[in-house]
């Protein structure tokens, strides 16, 4: 963001609408190299941590990107980073959840106070995360630890339990927030991201959910798009 405020009318020369930016906390210092992706682990934020991306981002002269969003990434692989495994993904029947849920309030206030359109939703796997996972696919059942006593069904509906508190939190802090999901929402029963974003939906309230469509990128018919597009709709 500091870089952003200095150089915007460079950067406005990109053909673009908007960018996907990163923000970080305050105590970061010039380590920023996967701290962003702490969001969605048990690293719990507090409102003045970004003061100074966030007075930077409102004192940018934004023109021609007018649909701008931050980075969520649901893979807490920055703790690899600060390299303690209690800043890695929780268990989803974790108490301390709340602190993500927390969290996701947070970057939505960010987002809206920036002038933003919303956030960019990174649900991918990535390895890196520290701690309970050990860098394993968080919405995977059978990567789960404890899967031996929890059922497939169990998983699934406290998954999508989260993506209502998740959700709700968010559009608490920002009512009419943009959030691109992307690689996607979650095509087929074998995507079980699928039920963190069915839980999302069930609570978007005013928001928009958007397919971020990864499998689009290489598209170019029409033809192509229309078929993509029903299988969003009908996954």
């Amino acid at each position: 963001p500091a870089y952003l405020r200095q150089h915007i009318a460079d950067v406005e020369r990109m053909p673009f609408d908007g960018l996907v930016f990163t923000v970080y906390g305050n105590d970061w210092s010039h380590r920023r190299t996967g701290q962003e992706h702490l969001f969605f682990g048990g690293h719990r934020y507090q409102p003045g941590d970004f003061s100074n991306d966030l007075a930077d981002l409102k004192a940018t002269k934004f023109k021609r990107l007018t649909d701008n969003f931050i980075h969520v990434q649901t893979s807490a692989r920055g703790s690899a980073v600060t390299g303690d495994p209690k800043d890695g993904n929780l268990d989803w029947f974790d108490p301390a959840w709340d602190g993500i849920v927390q969290n996701g309030r947070l970057v939505a206030q960010l987002a809206r106070d920036a002038g933003f359109k919303g956030i960019f939703l990174d649900v991918e796997h990535c390895l890196g995360s520290l701690g309970l996972w050990k860098g394993e696919d968080i919405f995977s059942y059978e990567a789960y630890p404890y899967k031996d006593k929890v059922t497939r069904e169990e998983f699934c509906a406290q998954m999508q339990l989260r993506g209502r508190q998740f959700m709700k939190a968010m559009g608490e802090a920002y009512p009419d927030i943009t959030i691109i999901i992307i690689q996607n929402t979650g095509w087929g029963k074998e995507d079980q991201r699928g039920f963190f974003v069915r839980g999302m939906l069930e609570a978007r309230g005013q928001a928009t959910l958007v397919d971020g469509q990864e499998n689009g990128y290489q598209k170019v018919t029409r033809k192509e798009f229309v078929r993509i597009r029903r299988t969003a709709e009908d996954s």
